[in-house]
């Protein structure tokens, strides 16, 4: 019986390619880095409501994320079998999921620094652009190689495209979060390090994805020749 359990994992597996396997490792790796960045800025905050909560967990996500990250590329590959516009989804969602914790990693970051809150809303603004576009520099290269399978090699126009309706997303992106930094996480009785260094910025984060995701299948990568890497 062990062996057939085995056997059935390592057919489910083979539907991955190696090349998926490692990414989704290193992306769930990097992941867990900045999460730790972001766990020491909000961790006075989370203790506030869990007070057993240690920073020590979030030492723990660079080990569970890259598992967490395969099991979903595993199991969404199998359902891509059938609907592959499922599997790409999922790797985009990967990707942003990365992204995500960049943005959020640079952000906590410059939190800490600057010591800024949600009063300094303009200054605020701007670190959450500024971080947000590092994240679009890493999202242009993870999502033309892996997500739409697209050639390595950078296109000055293409990235010009990517970049102005990216940024659309950025603008997007930075209106949702100022607005439940300023007035839905307040009127929720939110505050503090979870509100504007977490809650606000996943909230923009999110609604940022449907309209990148729209915009990359449907503009920016649809003509190019498939990647072989």
């Amino acid at each position: 019986m062990a062996s057939c359990n085995h056997d059935f994992f390592l057919v489910r597996f083979a539907h991955m390619s190696k090349s998926d396997l490692t990414k989704g490792l290193i992306i769930g790796f990097l992941m867990g880095l900045f999460f730790i960045i972001i766990g020491h800025n909000v961790i006075d905050s989370i203790q506030e409501g869990i007070y057993w909560f240690s920073i020590s967990y979030f030492y723990l996500l660079p080990l569970i994320f890259p598992c967490l990250i395969c099991i979903w590329l595993l199991f969404t590959s199998l359902i891509g079998k059938k609907f592959p516009i499922i599997y790409q989804i999922a790797r985009f969602l990967s990707v942003g999921a990365l992204n995500a914790s960049i943005s959020l990693g640079v952000l906590n970051a410059l939190l800490m620094i600057t010591g800024i809150t949600e009063k300094n809303i303009i200054i605020y603004a701007l670190i959450s652009v500024f971080s947000n576009s590092l994240g679009i520099i890493n999202s242009y290269f993870w999502n033309k190689v892996w997500t739409f399978k697209k050639e390595l090699k950078a296109k000055g126009k293409e990235f010009i495209l990517f970049y102005i309706f990216t940024g659309i997303g950025v603008l997007i992106n930075m209106a949702i979060t100022v607005l439940f930094a300023r007035i839905i996480g307040p009127a929720l009785n939110m505050s503090g390090g979870v509100l504007i260094g977490l809650i606000a910025p996943i909230c923009g984060i999110l609604t940022e994805a449907v309209w990148n995701f729209i915009i990359y299948k449907l503009l920016i990568f649809k003509n190019e020749q498939p990647s072989t890497v």
